[in-house]
């Protein structure tokens, strides 16, 4: 399989893409899209609702870009906070900042299994989820997360999932 063909070099291409948008200074909504060919399910059946949840983000700030008279990142959120709309349960602008912060674990995780030089992904992903999303989740939701840690696959597994070695896994990172 050609490098860029696996999953983790559409991600990194998917993010880099965002990224640039982002960074720009009126960042469109429709660069969203691109993230929603890759996938996080290769962390396993137990955070199928990660990626499950990712994609319905990304398509809620696709269905944005249709609803709003330009694509904009910044017509989005004078839209919504016009409207009053932008601090609801589901609004593009909440549906933003999870689509961030799903974006950031992923990018810590990956450094950190890049600083860590170990097999197990549990470490990683835990200082992730406690840097990014813990802060924002309840009692509840932080006990299920812990739990499905165990079923975190390790670090061989998931480069042999994403058809990588470490020496390219180390370039998408």
């Amino acid at each position: 399989m050609a490098a860029r063909d696996n999953p983790l070099r559409k991600l990194a291409d998917a993010i880099e893409g965002l990224s640039s948008s982002v960074n720009s200074e009126n960042p469109h909504l429709k660069i969203f899209g691109r993230l929603s060919t890759p996938s996080i399910f290769f962390l396993g059946i137990a955070f199928r609702f990660a990626d499950l949840e990712l994609q319905s983000k990304v398509n809620n700030l696709e269905e944005a870009s249709k609803t709003y008279d330009t694509d904009t990142v910044q017509a989005l959120l004078e839209g919504e906070t016009e409207n009053g709309s932008a601090k609801n349960t589901g609004s593009h602008c909440r549906n933003l900042v999870r689509l961030k912060r799903v974006i950031d674990l992923v990018r810590v995780m990956l450094e950190q299994v890049l600083a860590s030089g170990g097999n197990s992904l549990v470490e990683p992903f835990t200082a992730a989820y406690e840097q990014v999303f813990a802060p924002y989740h309840g009692w509840i939701v932080k006990k299920v997360v812990i739990a499905a840690l165990e079923e975190l696959p390790s670090k061989d597994i998931l480069l042999t999932l994403l058809n990588e070695d470490g020496k390219n896994s180390i370039l998408y990172c």
